[in-house]
């Protein structure tokens, strides 16, 4: 049975992403693993007299409580098969093992995007976090997101994959929601020259065909948009065309390249309002 691992601190923004699990692990009839962690920073003074150990114990049994609390409501009403998690240490680094460990095949995070107070906005950074780690695909939720079926789903791309690992996700949902698929190629008008925009039309012409061959029940609309901001010209589109989700590939790049310039993925997880599908290409 495959799975759904749902990383979730119990806040209204992680809430909104579990019901989102819910429901695809619904359609896809997967299995929900929830997944707490207890983070540890208390000074060695704390440890010296003991309120460290307190603290913890006390918000393990907390913890226990509010996901056995979570796993029934879902068992109950959504009839989805839910197991649960608690661990302490690093959020991020036991997210990550939990996938390995229990063979999870997509993770649900919530974001925050541009709203929310302090907390809320951590937890959606650590979510912008994991996606640029993961080694399957993460969809990040917005916290003001409220779950519709996807009727039209944005394949965002400058590097026209034809991995089937790094596509066929973006059509699995696709075909199980009955979605259009919009292929759209970014061109930056402020770095980019003449003959960049004739390769890129070019290439999502080549591209549109593959796809179609590829994949020849699947209703793909293609676009080539350009502007200043990456951001707000898919942001522009998305509102001009009624898309429910985004999915776009995050590319493997070096330090000296992240320094430079953010990776559009996790520029999009910070700002989407819809769901966002990352794709890891591990290469």
């Amino acid at each position: 049975m495959k799975k759904i691992l749902v990383p979730t601190d119990f806040s209204a923004c992680a809430n909104n992403a579990l019901n989102v699990a819910v429901q695809i692990a619904r359609f896809l009839q997967w299995n929900i693993v929830l997944v707490h962690t207890i983070e540890s920073d208390a000074g060695m003074y704390m440890d010296y007299m003991g309120v460290q150990k307190d603290q913890e114990e006390q918000l393990l049994g907390e913890a226990r409580q509010k996901l056995k609390l979570l796993q029934e409501a879902i068992r109950e009403t959504e009839a989805v098969a839910v197991e649960a998690q608690l661990k302490t240490g690093s959020v991020k680094d036991n997210i990550l093992s939990s996938v390995k460990d229990t063979n999870a095949d997509l993770v649900v995070m919530g974001t925050m995007g541009t709203a929310g107070g302090a907390g809320e906005k951590l937890w959606g950074t650590k979510t912008a976090a994991i996606t640029g780690s993961s080694t399957v695909p993460v969809i990040a939720v917005p916290y003001s997101y409220a779950w519709n079926e996807p009727h039209d789903i944005l394949f965002a791309t400058n590097h026209f994959e034809k991995d089937a690992a790094l596509i066929n996700p973006v059509f699995d949902i696709a075909r199980l929601f009955k979605s259009n698929i919009h292929v759209v190629v970014f061109t930056d008008e402020d770095s980019s020259s003449g003959p960049d925009f004739v390769d890129h039309s070019r290439n999502l012409d080549d591209y549109k065909y593959f796809l179609t061959k590829t994949y020849p029940k699947q209703n793909i609309i293609t676009a080539h948009i350009s502007g200043s901001r990456f951001e707000e010209t898919l942001q522009q589109y998305i509102k001009d065309h009624n898309i429910e989700m985004v999915a776009m590939v995050s590319q493997q790049r070096g330090f000296l390249s992240r320094l430079v310039q953010p990776s559009a993925t996790r520029s999009m997880a910070y700002h989407t309002t819809i769901p966002l599908l990352i794709i890891p290409d591990r290469r």
